[in-house]
């Protein structure tokens, strides 16, 4: 389910470009807008996880800070780094077909854990190099 809704991803963010931002469209929309939709949503879905997980109840105040506060630094982190994703994922779109962009940014799956045996001297499974090989074919 996770992977049929992640291949979406690229085929709505072309049609949303192609529909909403050229001459059909009557409306002149910026792009910003959209995107800016799009994250709403997604912080609206998410606010009940991290108001159930934040605030349990079964916890003190002093217990909750210093171990779930460091969670939400590195969340608010992993947030920076998908928008910068995204970003370049739209300006990608302008000048490639989504098919095309969807196989870059799938391939990064792949190769991460290779960069990360080489750059950070990791060791890297033979499954690693399976799926990388499968991958490129």
């Amino acid at each position: 389910i996770v992977a049929a809704v992640y291949s979406t991803n690229f085929a709505s963010m072309k049609y949303l470009e192609t529909v909403c931002f050229h001459p059909p469209c009557t409306i002149e929309h910026d792009p910003s807008e959209a995107a800016f939709c799009r994250f709403l949503i997604s912080a609206l879905v998410c606010i009940p996880i991290l108001y159930y997980n934040f605030f349990d109840n079964n916890s003190d105040y002093e217990t909750t800070m210093t171990t779930k506060l460091p969670l939400i630094y590195a969340g608010i982190e992993v947030g920076c780094w998908m928008t910068v994703n995204y970003i370049c994922q739209a300006e990608a779109l302008e000048y490639i077909p989504a098919g095309k962009c969807s196989f870059i940014a799938a391939m990064a799956v792949a190769l991460v854990p290779i960069m990360a045996g080489i750059f950070q001297k990791k060791p890297i499974h033979l499954l690693s190099m399976i799926s990388a090989a499968i991958a490129l074919m």
